[in-house]
């Protein structure tokens, strides 16, 4: 059983980032579902797991310095695929890549 029910991240550019997110997400295989209502786009495999959103007080969403949400790729391939995708959406370059970690269960690629 996995521990999250879904993991939000706000924007300040909603459109921006549902563009980015369907471009990066797509070759991962996760699926823009829809919106959750006006400024929240949902997306998953089959029930939403992660949400864009502007935030819901109105004020100015902000960065979680050292925070990190890492999606699950079949391959290196889809991952270089994401990482393209995310570039030619406008997304940055940072940290530069520091190639990949082991771990015993699974091969985790930085980009």
């Amino acid at each position: 059983m996995a521990i999250f029910t879904h993991v939000t991240l706000g924007t300040n550019n909603f459109d921006a980032a549902v563009t980015f997110y369907d471009a990066t997400l797509k070759p991962l295989g996760i699926n823009n579902l829809g919106k959750l209502h006006d400024t929240a786009m949902m997306y998953g495999l089959e029930t939403f797991e992660f949400v864009v959103l502007t935030p819901s007080n109105g004020e100015s969403a902000c960065s979680a310095n050292g925070g990190t949400i890492g999606f699950a790729a079949d391959s290196r391939d889809a991952v270089h695929k994401f990482h393209e995708a995310g570039l030619a959406s406008g997304g940055k370059k940072w940290p530069p890549i520091v190639g990949h970690q082991k771990d015993e269960a699974k091969e985790l690629f930085s980009v």
